[in-house]
């Protein structure tokens, strides 16, 4: 047996006092005599026995009414059958404390944010710690990390941490918790050794991976009591946007944003019409009303045409308010070129169609989205490629193993170049400067005879937004010469003529792209310059060469944004070293730029990030949003939290749900030392004083 509050125990002294009383009543007495005694003589002596037996028992019944109330008040406990003996009254104790402070803590019920109720428990559980006993904090959206660093013994460091705690924007398994939790109670050097997870056990915060994996990294020996302390409740109606994605890889000026947008209903009710916005750069540009079945998803799809925008965008997507409003929004961000400077290396004569395909989109357009430069094939070698987006080889000759060498170069740091292939080239030249340079194979020459296409990528993002309905098809041109080249691995065959031989495949060449047409764009050797999809083909592949790749339109935070300086150096010249960060709260930090990346993983608020030189220009905008594993408004199944447990060798554990911080404490303490018994021992003390008031009266 263990006691609670054992300094009651020093009450028992007042258990002497009956026997003192019966003591005293029992002193020799002085003898008087009397005249007459005749009246003792008939007292019978089984009277006087039967006098003695009472007042022995009314002293027992005394004593033990005291001794139960000083030990009711003293809070004993006898050890049960959840934990192994060990002495823990006493022990000095090692402890984890696991403190949930993901999103979904901002949830409130009846008693308020999950968060702090979670700290006022952690509290409680400080109060059963002393200066002797170790200790370790651990936050959820700090692991592996722990809050304390190690085990500490100062519990006012431990109370003043647990304070600082809030909810942040991150999401973290309880599963790699315990990883790290298992990792600093194998250093304890106490016999009682326990750790207690406070959270509001969301689902799916006990994935890990298969059973190996499980038991090769969680280390918690089976003497480790475990606590899992169940926090809040999750109420009412919630409904969150998940994920945007931007659907079109090319976006312009003109052209439909196409967007699409993931939104749960984590409620029980369906709903009908519920309004979802889209924003860019502040403005309201669609609205749509949607039908939501309970616990489920639906995608909704905007097309948004997109007008007088360039640069960086910056959108949100939003829906009602409800319970929980840190969902209820979503930021990303897309980039519009405003002006691709083109280079034309060629012959007038061979850039004529080229040209004036480029004129007739300014004029369907009613706007200029590219500035043209052109030189002639000899003037190549004078020229700084990486003053231009896109250069266009129309008809090459030959071409220089120096110029080549640049244009890679070009190409490597995200540029694009265009080739167009005639028949006259000087293929030796070609392959042995230009194709082993680009690691292309090699051109077998001039193919003389009639062709069509016959196979066409119509999903490759060329001829994206070029049908605006269905079926997707066009008249195949005629050709009467086309250029005989063999693609290898590492190419993408776009268009490929009847006999297998390609007319148009792309190849990525370190950050930028090599597009390859094997026919010259003129009408003497096919009638291509004549046919609809002539323009459509020269306009598409300028916009897809210049697409940004590897840019997300949303990142999550608490994973790093990695974006290359070349990308932003082809809209924006040469990027300062010296840059800052500006957070959506207005705050910002400077970095120096070091590298060929930027990466950017100081992200902890949904938002929009800006990277500048400190002054009003944006050289980059990245959007971050909160990971949408945290808007999973449902517990996990006990059952499934137990399976977790035994999986793992954990043999000593309690899950304790809807309790305040109180009764957690009084939960904790039943279950480390066993089963309290101040309420028998109350019991049984009324039961003696009113057994000794029966006793009194019939003596």
């Amino acid at each position: 047996m263990t006691f609670l509050n054992p300094t009651f125990l020093f009450a028992l002294f007042a258990s002497a006092i009956p026997v003192l009383i019966h003591l005293f009543n029992l002193r020799r007495l002085r003898t008087v005599e009397f005249s007459s005694i005749k009246f003792l003589k008939e007292l019978q002596r089984s009277r006087i026995r039967s006098l003695k037996i009472k007042q022995i028992i009314l002293l027992i019944v005394r004593v033990l009414a005291i001794v139960f109330l000083v030990l009711a008040f003293s809070r004993p406990v006898i050890k049960g059958y959840l934990f192994n003996p060990i002495v823990a009254g006493q022990a000095r104790s090692s402890v984890v404390i696991i403190l949930d402070n993901t999103l979904s803590m901002a949830s409130i019920d009846e008693r308020g944010r999950f968060i702090n109720q979670a700290k006022a428990i952690a509290q409680r559980i400080a109060d059963l710690l002393t200066e002797s006993d170790e200790f370790a904090l651990i936050r959820l959206s700090e692991v592996p990390e722990a809050a304390t660093g190690g085990f500490v013994h100062n519990i006012s460091f431990l109370r003043k941490l647990i304070d600082e705690t809030e909810f942040t924007y991150t999401h973290k398994s309880l599963a790699e918790a315990f990883v790290s939790a298992g990792e600093i109670i194998e250093r304890a050097k106490n016999l009682n050794r326990e750790v207690y997870i406070i959270s509001d056990l969301q689902k799916g915060g006990f994935a890990l991976g298969s059973s190996d994996t499980i038991n090769r990294r969680i280390k918690l020996p089976p003497d480790v009591r475990v606590f899992l302390i169940n926090v809040g409740e999750f109420t009412g109606q919630n409904f969150s946007i998940d994920k945007v994605d931007i659907k079109n890889r090319i976006v312009f000026p003109g052209r439909m944003l196409e967007l699409e947008t993931t939104v749960s209903n984590h409620g029980q009710n369906d709903v009908s019409n519920y309004v979802v916005s889209i924003f860019l750069n502040g403005r309201r540009v669609a609205q749509k009303g949607v039908n939501l079945k309970n616990q489920s998803s639906q995608t909704v799809n905007f097309n948004i045409l997109i007008e007088d925008l360039s640069g960086f965008v910056d959108g949100f997507v939003e829906i009602e308010d409800d319970n929980f409003s840190f969902d209820n929004g979503r930021y990303f961000t897309l980039f519009i070129p405003s002006e691709v400077k083109i280079l034309l290396v060629g012959d007038e004569d061979d850039l004529r169609f080229i040209k004036l395909a480029f004129s007739t989109i300014q004029e369907i357009y009613k706007k200029s989205f590219f500035s043209l430069t052109q030189v002639s094939p000899q003037a190549i070698t004078r020229i700084n490629f990486s003053d231009f987006d896109v250069v266009f080889l129309v008809k090459p000759s030959q071409i220089e193993v120096e110029t080549s060498r640049r244009l890679k170069s070009f190409v490597s740091s995200g540029g694009a170049v265009i080739l167009f292939v005639g028949g006259n080239a000087n293929f030796k030249n070609l392959n042995q400067n230009f194709n082993s340079i680009f690691e292309l194979p090699e051109f077998d020459g001039p193919v003389k005879q009639r062709m069509l296409f016959s196979k066409i990528d119509l999903n490759h993002p060329i001829f994206e937004g070029v049908f605006t309905e269905a079926p997707r098809k066009f008249d195949s041109p005629e050709f009467k010469e086309y250029v005989k080249f063999r693609a290898n691995y590492g190419f993408r065959s776009i268009i490929e003529f009847a006999d297998g031989n390609p007319f148009l495949i792309e190849k990525d060449a370190g950050n930028g792209k090599i597009i390859i047409f094997t026919s010259e764009p003129t009408d003497k050797t096919s009638d291509l310059p004549y046919k609809g999809i002539f323009i459509p083909l020269v306009f598409q592949s300028v916009l897809y060469t210049v697409a940004p790749s590897g840019f997300k339109a949303e990142y999550t935070i608490g994973d790093t944004a990695e974006i290359r300086v070349d990308f932003m150096k082809r809209f924006y010249g040469q990027i300062p070293k010296d840059l800052k960060l500006k957070r959506p709260d207005g705050s910002d930090f400077a970095f120096r730029l070091s590298g060929d990346f930027v990466r950017i993983n100081q992200a902890t608020i949904p938002g929009v990030y800006l990277i500048s030189n400190g002054g009003a220009k944006s050289f980059l905008k990245i959007a971050f949003n909160p990971p949408a594993t945290e808007f999973s408004y449902e517990k996990e199944d006990e059952s499934k939290i137990i399976a977790f447990l035994d999986r793992v060798g954990t043999k000593q554990y309690k899950i304790l749900s809807n309790l305040d911080e109180l009764k957690v404490k009084d939960e904790i303490l039943k279950a480390r030392y066993g089963v309290e018994l101040w309420k028998t021992f109350l019991v049984l003390s009324i039961l003696m004083f009113f057994a000794e008031s029966l006793i009194s009266r019939k003596m």
